[in-house]
């Protein structure tokens, strides 16, 4: 019967249906099969808002035997961007949920996913009043992601007038070639 419960829950995975996926999966009690789909949960977890589990999931995974690198490395973004995504919706700014969401994405550095963490490092530090920093992340993603290099040049390039004026001319000189 849990066999079945995998299986269901793959199969609305595959259909998209994350809800009904996750409640499959919730029914499981042999640990074999709770390793087995893992990360297809981590998934539901993301794609259906649960905060929570993807943060108590982020502090453990590191550990799991179970799990290929690349796993590891997408389960690492999927848990940086929910608490990302949490932080940017909420009115409040829970610092430690800020910070482990920036240490998951700093993780994301020599992987498939360290271009497309540029953007949320530079919003992270720019919440900090991390400014020169924030300036340089948003800079390193206008690199990968084209279509929105003037956007994220001009965060850049602000922020840059506060701290280093000589070094924002050059961004919005760089803005204007585009």
């Amino acid at each position: 019967k849990e066999e079945m419960h995998l299986l269901l829950g793959d199969l609305y995975l595959q259909d998209g249906n994350f809800s009904s996926a996750l409640e499959q999966y919730e029914l499981l009690t042999k640990e074999e099969l709770q390793n087995r789909c893992f990360y297809n949960k981590t998934l539901c977890f993301y794609e259906t808002g649960k905060v929570q589990e993807l943060a108590d999931i982020s502090s453990s995974f590191g550990t799991r035997q179970d799990l290929s690198s690349e796993q590891k490395n997408s389960i690492r973004y999927l848990c940086a961007s929910g608490l990302f995504e949490h932080l940017c919706s909420s009115e409040e700014q829970d610092s430690s949920l800020l910070a482990r969401a920036e240490e998951l994405f700093e993780g994301c550095k020599g992987t498939s996913f360290e271009s497309i963490s540029f953007y949320p490092l530079g919003r992270i530090a720019e919440l900090q009043n991390k400014k020169t920093e924030a300036a340089s992340y948003y800079e390193a993603a206008a690199q990968s992601q084209i279509e929105k290099a003037p956007d994220l040049l001009f965060q850049a390039a602000m922020l840059r007038s506060e701290t280093n004026p000589e070094l924002a001319i050059a961004t919005f000189e760089k803005i204007i070639s585009l």
